[in-house]
C-alpha cells in the first residue's frame, strides 16, 4: 500500500456542444453537473486535499482537472464506494471521452504552481514507451533539470513542478501504450511563456530534450479551485 501523496490528473474530452466555460458556472446545466460531482462528492472523499480544473486554451474543448490526494489507495478506495458508479456516470454524461493517471509531483503539488501568482499554468506532458527504464528516465531527469534552470531565469516565471506517472500503460491514440512526464509551470500571461519560448535561451536549452520522447503536448490552462464554501446547498 502506497501513502506517496499524488495528483489525479484526468484530460476530459467534453461533448459537442457544451462550453467549458460552463463548467465551473453553477448556474448552468454543465455547472449543476460539476457541483453535483466534483464539489459534492469528489471533494468531501477521505484523503482528498483539493480539485482544480481549467479548460485546455489551445483546446477549449478539453477541460483538465487535477485532484491532489494523500495517496493512490484513497483514490483507489473512493473507486470501490457505491457512491463511485452514480458519480462516474454523472461525470461521464458531459463527455465524449477521457484519460486520467497519477503524478507524484516534486518539489510539490502542482496547485502550489497554480496559486502561486501565475495566471496561467503551462501542463507539459512527454510520452514515453511502457517500457522505458529507470536509467533512461533519470537520464531525461537530469536533462530536464539543466533545461529548467534556464526556464527558471525567464521573465514572467513563477514555478515549476514535475513528476513521472504512477501508471505505465496510458493510452494514447498516436503513442502507443505509455509512461508520461509531467510539468506544470506557471506563467505571468501566455505572452511571456510564448516570448521565452521564442527566445535564444530557450531554443538552445531544448536542444537537449529534443527527440527524446514518443510525443510531446503542451497546453495552457487557467485552474480554477472547488473550495467547500462554493458549493450550493
Amino acid at each position: 500500500m502506497s501513502y506517496t501523496a499524488c495528483t489525479e490528473i484526468a484530460l476530459l474530452q467534453l461533448k459537442a456542444g457544451i462550453k467549458a466555460d460552463d463548467f465551473s458556472d453553477p448556474s448552468t446545466e454543465t455547472g449543476t453537473v460539476v457541483v453535483e460531482t466534483l464539489k459534492k462528492i469528489l471533494k468531501i472523499q477521505p484523503g482528498c486535499q483539493r480539485v482544480y480544473f481549467g479548460p485546455q486554451i489551445e483546446h477549449p474543448d478539453v477541460v483538465a482537472v487535477f485532484v491532489d490526494w494523500d495517496s493512490i489507495q484513497s483514490h483507489k478506495d473512493f473507486m470501490t464506494t457505491l457512491v463511485y458508479g452514480p458519480f462516474f456516470q454523472t461525470l461521464f454524461s458531459l463527455l465524449d471521452d477521457g484519460n486520467m493517471f497519477h503524478v507524484s509531483f516534486q518539489p510539490s503539488s502542482p496547485h502550489k504552481v497554480t496559486s502561486n501568482g501565475g495566471q496561467v499554468t503551462e501542463v507539459v506532458v512527454y510520452y514515453f514507451p511502457s517500457d522505458y527504464s529507470e536509467a533512461k528516465m533519470e537520464e531525461f531527469e537530469a536533462l530536464w533539470e539543466g533545461f529548467s534552470e534556464h526556464t527558471k531565469k525567464a521573465e514572467g516565471f513563477t514555478g515549476v513542478t514535475l513528476g513521472w506517472s504512477h501508471e505505465s500503460e496510458i493510452e494514447y491514440a498516436t503513442a502507443g501504450k505509455s509512461k508520461v512526464y509531467v510539468g506544470a509551470l506557471g506563467w505571468e500571461s501566455i505572452d511571456a511563456h510564448m516570448a521565452y519560448r521564442d527566445s535564444k535561451v530557450f531554443s538552445e536549452g531544448a536542444a537537449s530534450i529534443r527527440g527524446k520522447a514518443t510525443r510531446v503536448e503542451m497546453t495552457h490552462v487557467k485552474f480554477v479551485e472547488c473550495f467547500e464554501d462554493q458549493i450550493q446547498k
